[in-house]
């Protein structure tokens, strides 16, 4: 009996032992083969939007990977441990109808995350040039369109709509509003969008100030929220 006892031991030695060298293996590739800086990786917490066919929110655990060459425009690609994937990202690129200039105050300024502090005419904001004028944004990754952000810094809410052209060149109409002038500002427009199912990079949004007295409004950034496609 004793014989069989050692025997069961040394076997149970020999399985814990394989189980810890298994770990540290693991463990040590995760940390070389993922290329990502520990100092990157977040586990955030968020609430999922409330949607028009589900009765309630639902909380979600989710693993945000933000590559150092992906912080300048905001691309965070996201994924939920419950729920969809979701992407929330500021534009990588932008081109306008109209500018006060190339640089200051041109349609690179709604590049990237906002940087206008509290509500002021910034040269760090778009602002065109004409009276009826538009900015078209381009997103890094492509997804299906679940809402659009508008950070607006100065004089805001002439934006008359918004449009999303999709990776097959269809327009589709998101927002439409009549302009005017508002006394909240620096304001933020968000815009919900449901039941979109096309892939989307590109938005397009159109000014009309023939009725503004206050100057032109300005925007810091704009954000393509949606799922990754």
């Amino acid at each position: 009996m004793e014989g069989i006892l050692e025997v069961l031991r040394e076997r149970l030695g020999l399985i814990v032992l394989g189980l810890v060298i298994f770990g540290l293996f693991a463990l040590t590739f995760l940390r070389s083969g993922s290329g990502v800086d520990p100092a990157t990786l977040a586990i955030t917490q968020q609430a999922v939007a409330i949607q028009q066919d589900a009765p309630a929110s639902t909380a979600a655990f989710i693993l945000t990977l933000t590559p150092a060459e992906q912080r300048l425009t905001g691309v965070a690609p996201t994924l939920q441990i419950l729920g969809r994937e979701e992407v929330r990202q500021y534009a990588a690129a932008a081109t306008a109808s109209s500018q006060l200039s190339e640089l200051e105050w041109g349609a690179v300024q709604a590049v990237g995350p906002p940087n206008v502090e509290g509500c002021q005419s910034s040269s760090n904001a778009w602002a065109g040039s004409a009276v009826q004028t538009s900015i078209t944004l381009n997103f890094a990754q492509i997804v299906r369109p679940t809402g659009i952000i508008v950070h607006q810094s100065y004089n805001p809410n002439f934006i008359d709509r918004i449009v999303i052209t999709d990776l097959y060149g269809e327009q589709h109409e998101v927002y439409n509003n009549q302009p005017g002038p508002i006394t909240l500002c620096p304001f933020t427009l968000a815009i919900p969008i449901d039941g979109a199912d096309y892939p989307a990079t590109t938005v397009t949004i159109f000014m009309n100030m023939s009725t503004s007295t206050q100057g032109i409004n300005q925007i810091d950034a704009v954000e393509l929220v949606g799922v990754r496609y």
